[in-house]
C-alpha cells in the first residue's frame, strides 16, 4: 500500500502518531469517542428463508426516523454510564429530544457522562468535527472589532501601550506572542486533569470504535425485526452495547489501531499530482501550500 496526500495532511499524521505512542509508553489511559447514526427501517436485507410469504420481512419502503448514538471506550470496553441516545420525535424512548449532533449536545454530554466516569489523567482521542472543536477564546482578525481586540489582550495579560495604536498593530502585537486557539471540550478536559487529541483529518482508521459501532450497527440490523417501532431500536441499541461490552471486541479494536500506527510510518508515500485546468501538463505538488490548504 501507498499514501498520497499533501504535505500538511503528513505532518499532522505523523505529529499525532507521536503524540500517541508517547501517552502508550507512558501508560496513560486512551478513552475515544465518536457518534454514530442509525435508521430506524434499517434491516439485514438479505437472509435464507423457505418459500413461504410468512418468511417475508415486513420493511417499510421510507427511510426511518435517525437515532444518533453517542459513546466512548477503551481497551477496558465502553466508558460506563456514556452512552447518549439522541432522536427526534421517538415516544416512549430513554433517547433525548434532538435530531443532530450540536456542540451544546456534546459538551453537556462531555461534562456530566464522560468527564466524571473516566480514570484520571485520561487521554481522549477525537476526530474534528465542528461539535467537538467550539473555540473558546477566538483569536482576533481583521474583522474583529477594536474593543473586542483590546478585551482578548486583556484576558491575556498583554501590555496595551497608553496611546492604542490601530487595529492593525494591536493584530501585529498578537500575532506577535504565537497565540493558538483553544477548543472548550479542550479547556474542560485540562480543569479535570485530562488531555484531547485529535486525529488527522481522513484518519478514522486510528480510531477503534468505527469498528465498535460496525458491530453495533450489524447487531441492530439482526434484532430489527419490527422496524416500524422505533422506540424498540432505542432499547435495543442500549441491550446491544451492554451485550458488547461483555466480548473482547474492544480490546481486539485497539489492538488492530495499535498495528495500524506502528505500520505508518514504514508505508512510501508519493506526493498527489495537481492538474492545471489551463495547462495539459501535469506536475507534482510545489513546495509551498497554499494558504487555503493550510487553513
Amino acid at each position: 500500500m501507498t499514501i498520497m496526500e499533501s504535505r500538511r495532511i503528513v505532518i499532522l499524521r505523523v505529529e499525532y502518531l507521536e503524540k500517541i505512542r508517547h501517552y502508550r509508553e507512558s501508560n496513560r489511559h486512551i478513552i475515544y469517542l465518536d457518534e454514530t447514526w442509525f435508521d430506524t427501517h434499517d434491516v439485514v436485507k438479505y437472509g435464507w428463508v423457505d418459500s413461504s410469504p410468512k418468511c417475508a420481512l415486513n420493511t417499510p419502503c421510507s427511510r426511518g426516523k435517525r437515532i444518533i448514538i453517542l459513546h466512548a471506550g477503551s481497551g477496558n470496553g465502553f466508558v460506563p454510564n456514556a452512552l447518549l441516545l439522541s432522536a427526534k420525535n421517538i415516544s416512549q424512548s430513554s433517547a433525548d429530544y434532538h435530531e443532530d449532533m450540536t456542540a451544546n449536545l456534546f459538551e453537556k454530554w462531555f461534562s456530566e457522562q464522560l468527564l466524571p466516569n473516566i480514570p484520571p489523567k485520561s487521554v481522549i482521542v477525537m476526530d474534528n468535527a465542528p461539535y467537538h472543536s467550539r473555540i473558546l477564546n477566538k483569536i482576533p482578525n481583521i474583522t474583529t472589532k477594536k474593543e473586542d481586540i483590546l478585551k482578548f489582550m486583556r484576558n491575556k495579560n498583554m501590555n496595551i501601550p497608553e496611546k492604542i495604536p490601530v487595529k492593525r498593530k494591536l493584530l501585529e502585537l498578537i500575532k506577535e506572542q504565537h497565540f493558538k486557539n483553544e477548543y472548550v471540550i479542550d479547556h474542560l478536559a485540562s480543569i479535570h486533569g485530562h488531555n484531547v487529541t485529535r486525529l488527522p483529518p481522513y484518519y478514522c482508521v486510528f480510531n477503534p470504535i468505527e469498528m465498535v459501532w460496525a458491530a453495533v450497527k450489524g447487531r441492530l440490523r439482526k434484532y430489527n425485526q419490527s422496524p416500524t417501532l422505533s422506540a424498540s431500536v432505542v432499547d435495543n441499541v442500549r441491550k446491544i452495547t451492554d451485550e458488547l461490552d461483555n466480548t473482547e471486541l474492544w480490546r481486539n479494536c485497539v489492538r488492530s489501531v495499535i498495528n495500524k500506527e506502528a505500520e505508518y510510518p514504514r508505508l512510501p508515500s508519493v506526493n498527489p499530482v495537481i492538474i492545471q485546468l489551463n495547462n495539459s501538463e501535469s506536475e507534482s505538488e510545489s513546495e509551498s501550500e497554499s494558504a487555503s490548504e493550510c487553513e
